[in-house]
């Protein structure tokens, strides 16, 4: 009877993965996921903005992927937002774009902060830790930015 089991058991597995198997075979080829020059192309054409910010008293870039379909017709857009965004764009675009292409998130902006201080930015105002460069922290100023300077821009900059 166990004996029975098992083969019926593994009878199972292989028609689980031979169903697996071919709906990934059928699944759409989405533009920009297959690697190649399309999928370098759309990272490229990341809008570049640099941002003077009062709050931080410098300059920030900003780098920003619009879903394919921007501009023809919807009104808005949910937007991500990503740190230590000369380093993480590529990833969180390409991954947002491959979960909407599959319906597990709608379509998004994909809104990249590049880092100036990183360390002072993320760590909150009198911290003991010494930093490096001898800068203070200033993580407190650093949300003001965001709320306050880089969010209003996008939102009026984007749909």
């Amino acid at each position: 009877m166990i004996h029975l089991r098992a083969w019926g058991f593994v009878a199972l597995m292989l028609g689980v993965s031979a169903t697996s198997l071919a709906c990934l075979q059928e699944q759409p080829q989405v533009a920009g996921l297959q690697g190649g020059e399309e999928g370098v192309e759309h990272l490229l054409s990341a809008q570049r903005h640099v941002l003077r910010s009062s709050v931080l008293d410098e300059d920030r870039v900003i780098r920003v992927v619009t879903p394919d379909a921007a501009g023809e017709g919807r009104a808005t857009y949910p937007t991500i937002y990503v740190l230590d965004g000369e380093a993480n764009l590529g990833a969180v675009a390409v991954a947002a774009r491959h979960l909407s292409a599959y319906l597990r998130v709608p379509e998004s902006l994909v809104v990249a902060v590049h880092n100036t201080a990183r360390e002072p930015d993320l760590n909150p105002p009198g911290l003991t830790r010494a930093l490096p460069g001898g800068e203070d922290a200033r993580g407190d100023r650093f949300l003001r930015f965001l709320a306050g300077e880089l969010i209003p821009f996008v939102e009026g900059a984007y749909p």
